[in-house]
């Protein structure tokens, strides 16, 4: 990534605070949207994530590439769609029109990618590293690509393998300290996590693809 000399996010799609208070922000840059045939509206070729102290002050704003639609490389985004950050500071950024999601260090530089959860809607991380993900339910995209659309999804961070999966369909996901899961969706959806539901036959399909 690169350090922008525009501090600026246009469209803002996604935030997160992390246990020092700090507010990580995700969204596009200066430039405005661009219209093509029926789509409303594409990212611009820029996307941005940006660190905030509560008191409004950047302290971090890193510009990442977008790439040709389609074509995007490791590193760059797509409609960068929402932000976390684990406690070792490595920043989670949802790059969902090339499902996927690609983790950084807070300087913008790549880490690695998951590539197997299909178009994360949300992405939540826990204090204690639980790393939660909501995807985009789309049946489309079910067909094309064989992922996992419309799941709320626990995902291990040190691999990146799926603990466990329910469907669901969502735009926004939180974990409170007690386990309960909130939803932002149309449906007002609110969940609780049982432990002992990991060992039933429905999470175990979780396994999929």
């Amino acid at each position: 990534g690169l350090v922008g000399s525009e501090m600026c996010i246009r469209d803002r799609w996604g935030f997160c605070v992390t246990a020092d208070d700090e507010i990580w922000a995700c969204g596009s840059g200066p430039m405005g949207w661009r219209k093509e045939d029926v789509v409303l509206g594409v990212p611009p070729a820029n996307q941005v994530l940006v660190k905030f102290s509560t008191a409004g002050k950047v302290l971090e704003y890193v510009v990442i590439p977008k790439g040709d639609d389609g074509k995007e490389q490791p590193g760059e985004l797509n409609w960068v769609h929402s932000i976390a950050v684990d406690s070792q500071g490595r920043v989670y950024a949802s790059d969902r029109e090339n499902n996927r999601i690609q983790i950084f260090d807070d300087q913008g530089t790549l880490l690695y990618t998951w590539n197997h959860l299909g178009a994360t809607q949300n992405i939540f991380i826990t204090p204690d590293d639980q790393v939660w993900v909501i995807t985009h339910r789309d049946n489309v995209e079910n067909i094309t690509y064989d992922t996992l659309a419309g799941r709320i999804m626990r995902v291990d961070i040190d691999t990146g393998a799926i603990v466990g999966a329910m469907e669901s369909p969502g735009h926004w996901i939180d974990v409170a300290d007690n386990g309960d899961i909130f939803i932002g969706s149309l449906t007002a959806n609110v969940f609780r996590w049982y432990d002992a539901w990991m060992e039933t036959e429905e999470a175990a399909q979780a396994e999929r693809p």
